[in-house]
Parts: C-alpha cells; sequence; structure tokens
C-alpha cells in the first residue's frame, strides 16, 4: 500500500532547530486608527496590529504569517480539539513572542545583524538546493509564499537570536569548531540522492507503455492525461517531483521494491513499473541523481562556530537563567494589540506561568543544523 505521505503536497518550507537550541518556544503566527511613530522610533501605521515595547507587528507580516501557518497536532490535539485556537490568535501570539525573543538579544547585546542573518540564509539555502529542493532556492521560497525578505524576517531573524542568546558567555577554539564539524555529520552532510518524474496507472499494460515511451522521448507526456496520481499536472514537467528524495538513511521515502531498483539506476533510466496497491502502477524516471556529500567547513565556519556555541551554552546551567529571562521580558513587556478578539493574549502573557504555544508555525523555525529528513516524495 502506498504510504499516506505520498500523496501530501510538496513539502512545506519546514526548518527545524535541533532541541538543544530551543530555548524558549518560540513558533510564528482592527487596525490602529492614526499614524505615529513609536518610542524606537519605528513608524505605527494603520495597518498596525500590535506593538511590543514600540516595535510594531504590522498587517501585511501577520497576513504573511498566516499564510505559512502549518499546526503540527500532537495526539492530546486529537483527543481533544478544544486545544485547538483560531490560527490569527496563535500566529499573532508567535509574532509577539518573535518580537521579544530578537529584543532581548538587542538587550544582552548580541543583536540580530544584517550580516548575520545573510549568512544564516547563504547557509540554509546551500544545503536546500543539496539535499531537498531541486529548484533554485529563491523559487522555492516563492512556491511556499515567500519572497526572501520575508523568510529572513519571519523565520531567520528569530533564529538568529535564539542562537546568540544560547552562545552568551562561550568560547570555542578553532579546533573546537572543526571538531564539532567532525563530530556531527548528520548536520552537515547529505545521502546519495535522486531527483524523480513518475506517473501512476491503473494496470500493468498502461504502464509498460508508458515506460517504453518514457525511454524514447525522455519525459511522460504522453500519459499525464491517464495518470490517476492527482498531483501529475498536465505540461512539460507535469510528472516531475521537484525535490532530491535519500536513498539512503532513515529519511528514505521509498519502498523497497522501488528502492532496489532506484539505487541502481542512472539518469535517464525508466525503471520497471511497480504496483504498489491494487490498480496503482508506479512507473518512476531518474530525471538526474546526486551522490552523497557534505557541505565544505571553509564556506560554512562561521555558522558551525555559531552552532556550537549555541550548543555548548545549552548545556550549561546559564540555560536555566536565559529561559527566566525570556519570560519575565515577555511578562513584563508593554503590549498594545488593536484588534479585541486578540486583546485576552495580553492578560495570557502577563500570567506568571509560562503561556501554552500551540506546536506548529508558519512554516516552522528554520534549521540551526538543517538537516532534516526529508518527507517521501512530495507531489
Amino acid at each position: 500500500m502506498i504510504p499516506s505521505s505520498w500523496t501530501a503536497a510538496r513539502r512545506c518550507l519546514a526548518f527545524s532547530a535541533p532541541a538543544s537550541a530551543l530555548i524558549f518556544v518560540i513558533v510564528l503566527a482592527g487596525c490602529h486608527s492614526e499614524d505615529k511613530v513609536t518610542p524606537t522610533g519605528a513608524p505605527v501605521t494603520s495597518a498596525t496590529i500590535a506593538t511590543v515595547n514600540g516595535d510594531p507587528i504590522d498587517a501585511a507580516s501577520m497576513f504573511d504569517a498566516m499564510q505559512h501557518y502549518t499546526p503540527v497536532k500532537s495526539q492530546a490535539d486529537l483527543n481533544n480539539m478544544s486545544l485547538t485556537q483560531p490560527v490569527g490568535r496563535t500566529v499573532l501570539s508567535q509574532l509577539i513572542q518573535n518580537v521579544i525573543l530578537i529584543q532581548t538579544a538587542k538587550q544582552k547585546n548580541v543583536p540580530v545583524t544584517d550580516a548575520a542573518v545573510g549568512e544564516r540564509y547563504n547557509y540554509i539555502k546551500q544545503l536546500e538546493e543539496k539535499s531537498n529542493t531541486t529548484e533554485p532556492f529563491e523559487q522555492y521560497l516563492a512556491d511556499q509564499g515567500y519572497t526572501v525578505d520575508s523568510f529572513e524576517k519571519e523565520q531567520i531573524k528569530p533564529l538568529v537570536a535564539r542562537l546568540n542568546l544560547a552562545a552568551i558567555g562561550q568560547t570555542v577554539a578553532d579546533a573546537g569548531v572543526r571538531g564539532y564539524y567532525d563530530h556531527h555529520p548528520e548536520k552537515y552532510t547529505f545521502p546519495e540522492r535522486v531527483h524523480i518524474q513518475r506517473v501512476v496507472l491503473p494496470d500493468k499494460a498502461t504502464a509498460d507503455a508508458a515506460r517504453e515511451d518514457a525511454q524514447k522521448v525522455g519525459s511522460f507526456k504522453n500519459f499525464l492525461e491517464r495518470s490517476i496520481d492527482e498531483a501529475v499536472t498536465g505540461g512539460a514537467d507535469g510528472s516531475d517531483v521537484p525535490k532530491w528524495e535519500p536513498l539512503s538513511g532513515p529519511g528514505v521515502p521509498f519502498p523497497p521494491q522501488l528502492l532496489t531498483a532506484l539505487q541502481k539506476a542512472k539518469p535517464g533510466d525508466v525503471i520497471a513499473p511497480v504496483q504498489l496497491q491494487p490498480g496503482h502502477w508506479w512507473v518512476i524516471r531518474v530525471a538526474d541523481r546526486q551522490p552523497a556529500g557534505k557541505l565544505a567547513f571553509d564556506q560554512i565556519a562561521s555558522q558551525v562556530k555559531l552552532d556550537a556555541l549555541s550548543d555548548q551554552g545549552m548545556r550549561s546551567v546559564s540555560v536555566i537563567e536565559l529561559q527566566q529571562s525570556l519570560k519575565t521580558s515577555l511578562q513584563t513587556a508593554n503590549i498594545e494589540i488593536v484588534p479585541k478578539q486578540y486583546q485576552s493574549l495580553i492578560a495570557q502573557f502577563k500570567a506568571k506561568e509560562e503561556p501554552v504555544v500551540p506546536a506548529g508555525a508558519p512554516g516552522q523555525a528554520p534549521p540551526v543544523a538543517p538537516q532534516t529528513a526529508p518527507p517521501p516524495p512530495g507531489h
């Protein structure tokens, strides 16, 4: 039987920092009647949804974050749907917490700089283009509804703040940075991987014909309309799965009968049809394949150092103080929320107990060590 995840849309932009870097549970999530300037100098416009110590959250930012919001259901959520909050409330809560995180980094003299954001962006781009998307990274972002600017604002800046805070008071020698890189291959390497095209056909005779035709013309263009896979579309690339799929390791998405054939296939090969469930014959063409590899240390040394420092900081007792500092900052912040339906968030933040933030985020938080196991072949 075909794994259910094979029928999902292509992978959402879902980056996750390692547990060791999650100092604070930060996940992304009426208008102001007059224009003015906040105490920090940032303009408050008619589109302002909320301010946090004077820093505004505008309607455009909230709207963008809502487009990327992908809640992760826990078993508790499945058992008790009353735990689920409306998207707008969840997203705004998360955006406010991100502002607090970035402000705290500035207050502790480890501000989020444009240079640091740019370096982390390039780091993520390198790994994604080598291990995940077959598209240029900017196009991949656009497919997920991001611009480079919105991705940096919504995803990377909170991550850099979190890393900077975790690294406070930590030191590591150059040899230690290289040692961290060498001892954490799971963060900086990627397995042998394959880029595929596929159609799913209702019987073996049609599947055999599709294979023979694809071997001649180099695509499934003549069989797209016959595919019973709803994710296969018209056009020359309608059968394309625009991502690199691993051929080894824990993230392998292929069942054994496909994996064995794909491991032997060369670019341009069309493997013999495989029936994964009654009436579903998969025909796969190998568009390209790449050998296992590793990001070059000299190209990512500054990011490896930041990873090493933050991981080291997370193992120190100072992390408890930092967690408390972040909670206190949230409780004592001057938060103003314009839409009435969200104003109860203020009381939630002021509560002595840390507010419960539902799991999930618009695209999730980006990676500290951005090696995440790719999902089964998305469509």
